[in-house]
């Protein structure tokens, strides 16, 4: 596998190489140490910690991946030891307090050693070790990316929309191949089966006697995450499932940086550091994710368990949380997004329940459904969608709030609110609108959201900031882009790096696009249904304003196979004239963009490929 061998933060530098033209059709798209186990006292994090809501956004146009702040390390526990079946576990318990909302709180156990050293290196042998077989590179419905996970028992649970864009699990795969993969599940389960049985549904059914007393493991897989596959998993709660135990086959700091999050809104999140075999365990309210350091050093690998409360693994989810108390608000959602709810005016007003009592989720999802960006029965209402946005900013700095604000003052919508100067001539009504869409996606940004990381790239690379007195930065673009860590982000970034003759890491950045499923059939299907903050109805295109001075609009990005080849070209004086003629006399199609972008050294092949080839 090809390695990158340049640090990702750092900046790129250098002159363009003479003649480069570069095809970016954008989408307004260790450290050693020795292992101790899971710290069970509570630690004091330090004053000064950032936090989301107490650090400013800033509006100054240059804003840089580097600036964007890491997690703080969960610290608050209450210790406890308990025995079962003859075993004594410790306990540390934790919670995370739902922004918002006034009886929110999800509960979560990290029990330090839950798994052995000796077994862990017995399913990393298996799973990582010389005769281990391939990954699933379906579409994960988290993010649509490829989901780099290996299925050691499925209960069937993985039935909705976005699996059913690829064939299932080994139908891909070569004889020799499928042979390997089910010899290695063979070899898993045998050995996991004992550890599942005597010790997660035990430590379960003690933990969750009322509502998972008959709890049954119904799936359980395996996930990596390293810097040439994918290194994050968005925010997400386990609807499909009752309980969720995570196992971590990786030792923090020392295999990995970053790790397993549990957030008390989508902008407030919190690393739990796990060693080797310690295992964090939660119910499906639990809002969480992770966020590896994209380096070589980190390598990651996560034993996961779902568990329902049922012998057969039939899905009651639907069922319990028909049940849902006045006052919860996240059963409330989450029985929204069941599909329990069979009418669309029942699923707007349980979101709209859950969105008075404060929970910022249900208020993108309303002024989505406003927008008429998700089906339902509600009326097309810009105002009330905007003004959902925006108390879901007020209330918990709702990063995919933020965004749709962005999508708002960039269609017109809504009008800029930061006021200059009448004197200052550099800041027009155009410059205002982009000066707050760069506030907001930079906001989103902060608490890690890719597509507006994504669109920070799109602005820095065509100049936006310039509105405003800022400067066209393709060095901060590809940074943008990579940052992102979506397929496409990285497809860009690798085009950056290129035009600055950096091919080993341009080479690098678009065979990880590749790999996370950038040029399939099925990844742009994917990204749609996934959207952002676990509802679909958003993606990456935003509507970019005219080209300055242009009159026209920049393309949305299309991902369909097979046009991504050949992008570049090196011409010379004669042929950037022979490309200006074809486009002036032969295809009226072509806009002022794409001739103002030959004349200023980009080539955009993606509509004039196919006539061009020749040049």
């Amino acid at each position: 596998m090809v390695r990158r061998k340049n640090n990702p933060r750092s900046s790129i530098s250098g002159f363009y190489r003479l003649g480069a033209i570069i095809a970016l059709v954008i989408a307004i798209t260790y450290f050693h140490s020795e292992k101790v186990p899971f710290p069970l006292v509570p630690i004091t994090t330090p004053k000064g910690q950032w936090s989301p809501s107490s650090h400013e956004i800033s509006t100054s146009g240059i804003f840089r991946p580097s600036d964007v702040p890491p997690l703080p390390i969960y610290s608050d526990y209450q210790n406890a030891s308990i025995v079962i079946n003859g075993r004594t576990l410790q306990v540390a318990e934790g919670s995370a307090k739902h922004i918002g909302v006034s009886n929110g709180v999800s509960e979560f156990a990290v029990l330090p050693m839950l798994v052995t050293s000796n077994e862990v290196d017995v399913i990393m042998g298996i799973a990582n070790g010389p005769n281990a077989a391939e990954f699933d590179i379906d579409p994960d419905p988290v993010d649509g990316m490829s989901s780099y996970r290996f299925y050691i028992e499925d209960g069937g649970i993985s039935s909705d929309e976005v699996h059913r864009l690829m064939k299932k699990k080994d139908a891909n795969a070569t004889k020799d191949s499928q042979e390997e993969r089910k010899e290695m599940r063979s070899k898993l389960k045998e050995f996991m089966d004992p550890i599942i049985r005597d010790r997660l549904t035990a430590y379960v059914r003690y933990r969750y006697p009322d509502t998972c007393g008959d709890c049954t493991a119904c799936q359980s897989l395996i996930r990596r995450y390293n810097n040439e596959e994918r290194v994050s998993h968005d925010a997400h709660q386990d609807g499909h499932s009752k309980v969720s135990v995570l196992i971590s086959l990786s030792q923090h700091e020392v295999d990995y940086r970053g790790g397993v999050y549990v957030a008390d809104s989508r902008s407030e999140k919190k690393m739990v550091a796990l060693g080797t075999g310690d295992a964090i365990i939660h119910e499906s309210s639990l809002l969480h994710g992770v966020k590896v350091d994209d380096s070589p050093a980190s390598n990651l690998w996560h034993w996961i368990v779902w568990f329902r409360d049922s012998e057969e693994c039939e899905d009651k989810s639907k069922d319990s949380l028909k049940d849902c108390a006045p006052n919860d608000a996240f059963c409330l959602s989450l029985h929204a997004d069941s599909g329990a709810a069979m009418r669309q005016e029942d699923i707007m007003r349980f979101h709209e329940e859950a969105a008075k009592m404060g929970l910022s989720t249900s208020m993108v999802r309303l002024a989505r459904a406003y927008l008429k960006q998700l089906p339902s029965n509600l009326p097309l209402d810009f105002s009330k969608a905007a003004s959902l946005y925006r108390e879901a900013v007020a209330v918990a700095r709702e990063p995919d709030a933020m965004y749709g604000l962005a999508n708002l003052l960039l269609q017109g919508i809504l009008q800029a609110k930061i006021t200059k100067n009448e004197g200052d001539k550099k800041i027009t009504k155009m410059g205002d609108m982009l000066q707050e869409v760069a506030y907001l996606l930079e906001g989103a940004a902060k608490a890690g959201h890719a597509f507006a990381m994504f669109n920070l790239g799109v602005m820095h690379l065509h100049g936006y900031a310039m509105a405003w007195g800022g400067e066209k930065d393709m060095d901060l673009a590809a940074l943008w882009f990579e940052t992102s860590g979506i397929p496409e982000g990285f497809h860009f970034a690798s085009l950056c790096y290129s035009s600055h003759g950096n091919e080993q890491k341009s080479k690098d950045l678009a065979a990880r696009a590749k790999k996370l499923g950038y040029g399939t059939q099925w990844r742009k299907k994917a990204r749609e249904l996934a959207g952002s903050g676990g509802a679909s109805g958003v993606d990456i295109n935003m509507a970019w304003p005219a080209f300055f001075g242009t009159g026209t609009v920049l393309t949305k990005f299309d991902n369909s196979l097979g046009r991504q080849d050949k992008l570049g070209l090196i011409l010379d004086k004669a042929k950037h004239a022979k490309l200006n003629d074809i486009i002036k006399s032969k295809t009226q199609s072509y806009d002022a963009i794409l001739e103002k972008a030959i004349r200023a050294g980009y080539e955009l092949l993606e509509k004039c490929k196919e006539k061009c080839k020749d040049s």
